[in-house]
């Protein structure tokens, strides 16, 4: 998971999200001056800076343990600046650089040769693109061109950092990223201000650390974040991400094991220790103290009776290691030759083989392991510190961007547009028919966190909260023409419920080729053959979300639907704008106990058929409960263990499933098709337990228990910047 992340009056308070507390802590404008626009920071004044010095430390927490740290500082034709300025914090568990085999070193500013201290601020290549460096979404050369001051810091045992990693996202990464922002604020180079920005880990670690209130901290911009851990895992509804599970072993091996042969560079020492003794003894010790399960013990984090549930699938399948249960249910013929003439292993994966509310993680902030950040909500918005977040369309949990925007309470600002977790597609090729503004992306958020910093940092007056609190832009749009909102979901959208019919649409090679209808439909009913080889491929929002190796491309989705059900509206007589969040409600029932269903909204074009949003929902997770924060009435399903167990099996009677899709804004052309595509797997995304046979799943339509899909049907035009 790599990776990102806007005079005030009262009558902007309640568009701004601005509290009576905050508006007291905003920061005193030196003069007015005309609002530069979103996207258009304002210019440098005097000459940009255009050099920096690096050096790198060790800094201790409050426990003694030392953190190693990057201080990148400006330098102007004199030396490195001595006036203090405020300063950019990246704080994350992964390397703060790498070194390669020739000496040189990888920073998120760029590549300083062997024994190079002093590199060029060259936020731009030939052509006049912005460089994007290592783990960076926002150019930090760029930002620190306008007067930063950007330190990186390693995590408690990652990289050079000593200690060692209990789990991620733990009270004890909170806490040492405040008493980091403390140790920065006392520098001498640093004028008391701090912010932090980055994207995915670093995009969430800003809101543990947020939580801790440092007093130093006055701003962040969290790019890609989630707001709820149990959602980003299992969509909410028990089925499980395989990225997650590879996510959580990868990270837990590098960082034990196998630290000290990584593929990608070695780990850099600090400045004090030029020969590697420290380095390699905080190593060593790491390798020595980590205990061998390291990929059970991060099994264990997301939840107990999962890891259990693997320990006894390695035994019924007659493994040595977890490691190959866990290679075993990743790979879909694997796991159905593992399971066949096996009906133990069966129930066993069947009803083992998802998360549940119930761990630690989900529920608490006192246990040692991880915690999801929707705990954090209380604190957050204790303290208000501003927020901008920032994300895309296409990430693997846009849901959970836009519920962290909606639960926050303090000054905040929100961007929405069509790119990815990374975006990393934009490589020159425009390999990915979805993407078209990946670029412009980088720029922009590079100047809205120019902006978002100058203006709390700094206290230039240059109207980025006087602006509209939302900016989004249309999933897939190629010209990025920029909507405004002050709420999501964005105002001016009726919800438009459309049905799925047994009429035939005479459009698609399905099981059915069914109609999806604007009007109440006939009774009847449909079924299909779960296909667990269904799949949307191996290169969606989530590849490129949870192991970064792969941009985001889907295919043409002609064929997606082959072996499953379809349901197909008649060519749009004018365009069809949504924004917001589809839901899907169906009546189902299958010849087995529990499974999954998947729901995909589709573009029929002359051109072919393009992926817009999705939805999953796991049938034993089906029950709805009470939110724990603020979901704006979306579906909420219980997912604790005692709902689940209360919960009829999926074979006993006709079952009410209802899912919310991924949010999205959305343009559908005049002349185009609507298109729901259902599925019971989705075989390079998700874990679905196979049952063999292969179960039959049959859907009712029509009458009470219709089966349809509620688009957000914008209605008025949204305003424009």
């Amino acid at each position: 998971m790599r990776r990102y992340l806007f005079g005030l009056t009262v009558a902007l308070l309640g568009l701004t999200g601005l509290s009576a507390s905050a508006l007291a802590q905003s920061p005193a404008s030196p003069a007015p001056s005309k609002p530069d626009g979103f996207g258009k920071p304002q210019a440098v004044s005097g000459t940009p800076y255009s050099r920096y010095q690096r050096q790198s430390v060790y800094v201790p927490v409050k426990d003694g343990t030392r953190l190693a740290v990057d201080i990148f500082r400006p330098m102007t034709e004199a030396g490195v600046e001595d006036k203090p300025l405020p300063v950019i914090f990246y704080y994350a568990r992964y390397w703060r650089a790498r070194q390669l085999p020739d000496g040189s070193v990888v920073t998120d500013l760029g590549v300083l040769g062997k024994g190079q201290t002093v590199g060029q601020l060259t936020p731009r290549d030939g052509s006049g693109r912005l460089l994007f460096w290592d783990t960076g979404r926002e150019s930090f050369p760029e930002i620190m061109r306008h007067g930063y001051i950007f330190v990186r810091a390693e995590g408690r045992g990652t990289g050079a950092s000593e200690g060692f990693r209990i789990a991620d996202y733990t009270q004890e990464e909170r806490r040492d990223g405040a008493d980091l922002i403390a140790w920065i604020a006392a520098q001498p180079w640093s004028n008391g201000k701090v912010g932090m920005a980055g994207g995915s880990y670093p995009g969430i670690t800003q809101i543990a650390v947020a939580a801790e209130a440092p007093p130093a901290l006055k701003a962040i911009f969290p790019a890609a974040p989630t707001l709820d851990f149990y959602r980003l895992g299992s969509a909410g509804v028990g089925a499980l991400h395989k990225g997650i599970i590879g996510f959580q072993a990868a990270q837990a091996k590098s960082d034990g094991l196998d630290v000290t042969k990584p593929v990608t560079g070695k780990v850099v020492p600090v400045d004090a220790d030029p020969t590697g003794e420290q380095l390699r003894e905080i190593l060593r010790l790491r390798v020595e103290k980590t205990p061998p399960d390291v990929l059970l013990r991060a099994l264990k984090d997301l939840s107990p009776d999962f890891a259990a549930t693997v320990q006894d699938l390695t035994s019924s399948w007659k493994l040595k290691t977890v490691a190959e249960a866990r290679a075993t249910f990743m790979d879909v013929d694997k796991f159905i030759a593992a399971q066949r003439n096996n009906p133990e292993a069966q129930a066993k994966a069947l009803a083992g083989l998802s998360l549940d509310r119930d761990a630690p993680i989900y529920s608490s902030l006192d246990t040692p392991g991880m915690s999801s950040p929707h705990l954090l909500l209380p604190a957050l918005n204790k303290v208000q510190i501003p927020a901008y977040v920032w994300s895309g369309w296409y990430d693997m949990d846009t849901v959970g961007t836009t519920q962290l925007y909606r639960n926050l309470k303090g000054p905040k600002k929100l961007t929405l547009g069509p790119w990815s977790h990374g975006p990393n597609e934009d490589n020159g090729t425009q390999k990915s028919p979805l993407i078209f503004a990946e670029a412009r992306s980088r720029e922009l958020m590079t100047a809205e966190a120019i902006r978002w910093f100058d203006y709390w940092l700094k206290g230039v007056d240059n109207g980025v909260m006087s602006d509209p609190a939302i900016h989004y832009g249309y999933a897939g749009d190629r010209d990025l023409t920029w909507k405004t909102a002050d709420a999501w979901p964005a105002p001016g959208v009726e919800q438009k419920r459309f049905y799925l019919s047994a009429a035939r649409s005479g459009t698609v090679a399905s099981v059915n080729d069914g109609v999806l209808a604007a009007s109440a439909v006939k009774r009847g009913e449909v079924a299909f053959t779960v296909d667990y080889h269904a799949t949307m491929g191996a290169q969606t929002r989530y590849h490129d979300s949870f192991s970064g190796a792969r941009e985001m491309a889907y295919p043409d989705l002609t064929a997606h639907a082959r072996n499953n059900l379809a349901f197909t509206t008649a060519p749009l007589a004018e365009d069809l704008v949504i924004s917001g969040h589809p839901i899907v409600d169906v009546t189902a029932q299958s010849t087995a106990a529990d499974g999954d269903l998947f729901f995909y909204l589709e573009d029929v074009g002359p051109d072919g058929v393009s992926y817009v949003t999705e939805a999953v929902v796991r049938a034993s997770h089906r029950t709805q409960g009470a939110a724990p924060y603020d979901v704006g009435g979306l579906p909420f399903s219980d997912s604790r263990k005692a709902a689940v167990a209360a919960t009829a099996p999926f074979n006993a009677a006709p079952a009410r499933l209802v899912a919310d899709f991924q949010p999205t804004a959305y343009r559908f052309k005049a002349g185009h098709r609507i298109r729901l595509v259902v599925t019971g797997a989705d075989a390079d995304n998700y874990i679905t337990p196979p049952v063999l046979p292969e179960p039959s799943i049959r859907l009712s339509l029509g009458g009470t228990t219709a089966a349809s899909i509620t688009l957000p049907v914008l209605t008025s035009s949204p305003a424009r910047p």
